[in-house]
């Protein structure tokens, strides 16, 4: 009795709680919503740096958060995907929810230390090192697994105070540090990129923790190999997500100047706009899925797709009016719109916005498999491309790279459908994708 109240004082369903009836409408409106104004904090965040550093460094600023994404490699999909996936499927089951927890908060800590040894050497044999990036793998290991947690308990107001607060305390921190200050430092702004992060959830955990905790009784070899078989997929579709998103800067070191790097991780920064509205539903579709096999899908997940598609089309009118205007008027002489640059960015981002939202369904409905082909065909795409344009088109060549590799991804899915229709009995043709 007293868990089911503190579930419901903490805004938590765990299949106690009535929130599992809310409208999914409702809540991915919501995460949209909170996801936009903490987009828009973060944006602020890298407009400071980038009126406070030129170009160049500003570039490598975003080189540094690239390389930390492809650290977190193994520690960061786990959280987010894996854990929130087993809580939200076994939440009406509180101690074995606790049981999931407890091992999965194991493997991940055997991961981060597996990271750090691994990460170590290789950094300085590339002559990569910057301490600032393994504080940004700390945060977005810990950040998380929040997350992944508040996911699996369908806890949509906790996502959006985390958000928002860790951005809002990039702003701040940089606003201080960097800008009134005037203390100019690349590991200085990565540290407090990731550093970020970190404030915010401990506060939220002293004020209101999640009803379930590390108990070492509860270590048991079957869950873990169970959370480990099913990342398994996981692992491979984040590293073709992050190698999708990072290949790019990456390729543009190596192949272009300093200068632009800086303008394209720029108009990079300016394409996420189109994945708020994506991102907010694909955050609830997920468990919301998982917490309801067996049932239709399919309709449902097309009525999100319209609905993501219709606000970022309206957002890609504004955008394609008013970008040179903004950032002209916003960062100053030293940046560039360019505008074929900039429309192969947005229209990228809104195809991969659309592939999110059918990947949180894949998922949910026990398919990461389907994931990991889409994902990992994209980078094949992206790279291919990237290394035959990038050296003689530079940002162009990286812009069209990143649109041929969403192309790639959503159509995969496509083809992955058609071939598995016929063979749907007739019920389920409108229903969700067979396993």
């Amino acid at each position: 009795m007293e868990r089911r109240k503190l579930l419901r004082r903490m805004g938590i369903s765990a299949g106690i709680s009535r929130s599992l009836d809310w409208s999914l409408l409702g809540d991915s409106a919501m995460m949209s919503v909170g996801m936009a104004v903490a987009r828009g904090l973060g944006f602020v965040f890298f407009l400071v740096l980038a009126r406070a550093f030129d170009p160049a460094d500003y570039g490598l600023v975003q080189y540094g958060i690239s390389v930390a994404g492809v650290v977190a490699i193994l520690t960061m999909p786990f959280g987010q995907h894996v854990l929130a996936r087993f809580v939200g499927k076994h939440h009406a089951d509180s101690a074995h929810v606790e049981r999931i927890v407890t091992n999965a908060l194991l493997v991940l800590g055997g991961l981060f230390v597996l990271t750090v040894v691994l990460t170590l050497p290789a950094m300085r044999l590339l002559e990569a090192f910057d301490p600032g990036v393994l504080l940004i793998f700390l945060g977005f290991t810990i950040f998380y697994t929040y997350w992944g947690l508040a996911r699996g308990f369908m806890a949509p107001v906790r996502l959006v105070i985390a958000y928002l607060a860790s951005n809002a305390v990039q702003v701040v921190a940089t606003l201080v540090i960097i800008q009134a200050l005037g203390i100019r430092s690349t590991f200085l702004a990565l540290a407090i990129y990731g550093l970020s992060y970190l404030l915010p959830l401990a506060v939220l955990q002293l004020v209101e923790p999640f009803p379930v905790r590390f108990r070492p009784a509860l270590i048991d070899r079957g869950t873990i190999r169970d959370l480990l078989g099913f990342s398994l997929p996981i692992w491979l579709s984040h590293a073709g997500y992050i190698l999708y998103t990072s290949v790019d800067v990456l390729m543009l070191e190596r192949f272009a100047s300093d200068e632009t790097l800086g303008v394209y991780t720029l108009a990079k920064t300016l394409s996420m706009v189109f994945y708020f509205i994506p991102g907010g539903i694909s955050t609830i579709l997920m468990p919301k899925v998982a917490a309801s096999p067996g049932r239709s899908h399919r309709r449902l997940v097309g009525t999100m797709l319209a609905v993501s598609l219709a606000i970022n089309a309206v957002l890609f009118v504004g955008y394609v009016l008013l970008g040179e205007w903004f950032v002209r008027t916003l960062f100053g002489a030293d940046y560039v719109f360019d505008p074929a640059v900039a429309i192969l960015m947005a229209v990228g981002m809104i195809i991969f916005g659309a592939h999110s939202v059918v990947t949180a369904a894949l998922v949910g409905s026990d398919r990461p498999r389907d994931e990991t082909v889409s994902r990992v065909l994209a980078v094949i795409a992206t790279t291919g491309i990237g290394l035959w344009l990038i050296p003689g088109q530079g940002a162009l060549g990286a812009a069209i790279a990143v649109l041929a590799g969403a192309v790639v991804a959503l159509a995969t899915y496509g083809v992955m459908f058609a071939a598995q229709r016929p063979a749907q009995p007739a019920p389920q043709e409108e229903g969700q994708p067979s396993s």
